[in-house]
């Protein structure tokens, strides 16, 4: 997401997602699953880790998956840090779908106000 955190959040709240906001600590958390397999370490090594950039995960109650995060998830690994999470209360397909929503939405009202 390359959007400001808290606009992302009021869009999950006028969406009517449940989500919840944690700290994670990917190396005592097992059971997280990636949707991606592949990070490059040249972009972790640029990765700012901090609360207003969080991972986004998908979270159904029987797994939790990342959307949204995996050079940060990836880089808090390396570095034995927390770091922010939101677990977004759909399954992996939902929470990206809506997410991505939220991101076109979101960038499609940029572009309108820039050509205003």
């Amino acid at each position: 997401m390359n959007m400001p955190f808290e606009i992302v959040l009021q869009k999950l709240d006028d969406e009517g997602v449940d989500y919840e906001i944690v700290e994670l600590n990917p190396n005592e958390n097992d059971g997280i699953n990636s949707s991606q397999n592949v990070v490059y370490s040249d972009e972790i090594e640029k990765v700012n880790i901090d609360d207003n950039n969080p991972i986004w995960m998908a979270d159904d109650g029987e797994k939790i998956n990342i959307c949204d995060g995996h050079h940060r998830y990836t880089k808090a690994l390396l570095d034995e840090i927390p770091l922010k999470a939101v677990n977004i209360k759909l399954n992996e397909k939902d929470a990206c779908r809506v997410l991505n929503k939220i991101q076109d939405i979101y960038e499609y009202e940029q572009k309108q106000q820039m050509e205003e």
